[in-house]
């Protein structure tokens, strides 16, 4: 009935699309791993930045979920709540989708991608330092 929080790729697409369902909800038809469910998440504004964060925290990281992405920070759910917290109209796929483009469930964050490349060039710089013999 309801669309699936364990290996979603929803759960890890972009914590800021979870973010906003949670502060407004979710109403209509959404693909979810492929399948369409129909039916509607009530908003849960009401809740702390830091119980957003948590939650998704732990959806998107704990082994049981087996959706193996990141943490979300509690600056994070501060940021989306101060940019869309006065949503009053649930959200649905497609406004979502104008937004952050189609679900695939691959998100990285920039960050990560930053250090990434930053190891991978260090190696280089490190060589150069050293002495010609």
């Amino acid at each position: 009935v309801y669309p699936p929080l364990v290996e979603s790729d929803w759960v890890k697409d972009s914590p800021e699309r979870l973010i906003k369902v949670i502060l407004a909800g979710l109403a209509g038809k959404v693909v979810v791993n492929g399948e369409e469910y129909n039916n509607a998440m009530t908003p849960f504004r009401r809740l702390k930045d830091q119980q957003i964060a948590a939650v998704l925290t732990y959806i998107r990281t704990t082994p049981d979920f087996g959706n193996a992405s990141y943490e979300v920070s509690e600056e994070l759910v501060k940021q989306v709540r101060d940019a869309y917290g006065d949503r009053q109209d649930t959200w649905s796929q497609v406004e979502l989708e104008a937004i952050h483009g189609p679900v695939t469930g691959d998100w990285a964050p920039p960050v990560v991608e930053e250090v990434v490349a930053e190891e991978e060039e260090a190696p280089a710089e490190q060589e150069s330092e050293t002495p010609a013999h």
